[in-house]
């Protein structure tokens, strides 16, 4: 009877740790990253892509150093739109002032986007050109959130049983595998204009620009996506292979050669992949002295492992509208400088004609003064 009670002892063990690890709840990113779910993951890609084009936008204004759109450049600065005080923010409690900083952000950017950008310095239209190409920019985001743990137990129990003539060693082994996988996927878009100005998602940008590590995105650490991603660089790359590559939009193998006009509207996409992996497992043995008489556990094994497999995929893609005539951009450019210079000439060879009348109203009336005596 003893020997049977130590069997059910050490299966009903066994059987219990299996039942409590697997108790596990379905992975979630929460897990890892500390309280970060993926709506919140996804609203920090798209304020860094908010930042990204704030930058690049800045950067353009300042080129050339000229005084007055380097004034325009510092009021769309982070810390000139954070130092704004409403004027009545004495009546204002903080979340008062975050929401009238936010009003202020969306109406400098509404401004300079729909009328303000034509007041800019710019001599050759350069700056006339980048707004009014880029402003309509469609930007698509799409998540897949695609999370697996696999937890493992298994263990043993060795009885020992003390006989008249010798010992009897009843080994007992169990395991236990379970896998729990989530996959969450989502589509999301803006428009560069709507995403700069956009009352919610500047307050939704400011919040967490205050609320992440020292006011920055999360460094890009053990989980990759909820880190920042240099997106500048995918923007930067974007504008280049429009203003002077002739970026069109994607084709297949076969259209390649036939692609005229219209030409797909120039669109890029980027693709990128976050792969965590996450191992834990303990190992613990148990010996006991061995009994004179009777049966009893003389060893005890466990092994339980837990691993997590997070892949993330987040899918970029930027398209512009339709470009009239059908052109891409950089030959939209070409036409519209060759179309400047071209009245350029005609100014000028209007200009040496009025002078060359002028001069030769001028001969004319010295020679009548000669002949006449007046």
């Amino acid at each position: 009877m003893r020997l049977y009670h130590a069997i059910f002892r050490g299966a009903a063990l066994l059987a219990a740790a299996q039942v409590l690890f697997g108790c596990a709840v379905r992975p979630t990113t929460q897990q890892v990253t500390g309280g970060l779910d993926t709506a919140r993951i996804a609203q920090a890609i798209r304020c860094e892509m908010r930042d990204a084009y704030i930058t690049l936008l800045i950067g353009a204004l300042s080129q050339g150093r000229d005084k007055h759109n380097m004034e325009v450049a510092a009021g769309l600065s982070r810390d000139r739109l954070a130092r704004f005080i409403p004027p009545n923010s004495a009546s204002l409690d903080r979340d008062g002032i975050a929401i009238a900083r936010a009003r202020n952000e969306s109406q400098v950017f509404q401004t300079l986007l729909t009328s303000g950008y034509k007041g800019l310095h710019d001599e050759d239209k350069q700056l006339k050109q980048v707004v009014e190409t880029y402003s309509p920019v469609f930007i698509v985001y799409k998540y897949v959130f695609d999370m697996t743990r696999t937890d493992h137990l298994g263990g043993s129990v060795d009885l020992l049983s003390v006989l008249t003539r010798g010992t009897l060693t009843i080994p007992i082994e169990g395991s236990f595998e379970g896998k729990r996988q989530a996959k969450r996927e989502f589509v999301q878009a803006d428009r560069v204009d709507e995403l700069l100005t956009n009352l919610p998602t500047i307050r939704v940008c400011n919040r967490l620009r205050a609320e992440l590590a020292g006011g920055e995105p999360l460094p890009n650490g053990a989980y990759p996506i909820a880190g920042k991603l240099d997106l500048i660089e995918v923007v930067r790359s974007f504008i280049t292979a429009n203003q002077s590559g002739n970026l069109i939009g994607q084709v297949s193998e076969a259209e390649v050669l036939t692609v005229q006009n219209p030409k797909p509207v120039p669109s890029m996409s980027e693709t990128l992949v976050f792969t965590t992996t996450l191992h834990a497992g303990i190992n613990p043995k148990l010996e006991l002295a061995k009994r004179l008489s009777g049966t009893d556990v003389q060893t005890s094994i466990l092994q339980a492992t837990s691993d997590r497999v997070d892949i993330h995929t987040l899918t970029l893609i930027m398209q512009l509208p339709a470009q009239s005539g059908g052109l891409t951009v950089a030959e939209a450019r070409s036409k519209a400088e060759q179309e400047e210079y071209s009245r350029q000439v005609e100014a000028g060879v209007r200009e040496l004609q009025r002078v060359d009348d002028n001069n030769f109203r001028d001969r004319k009336s010295k020679a009548l003064e000669v002949i006449t005596g007046e």
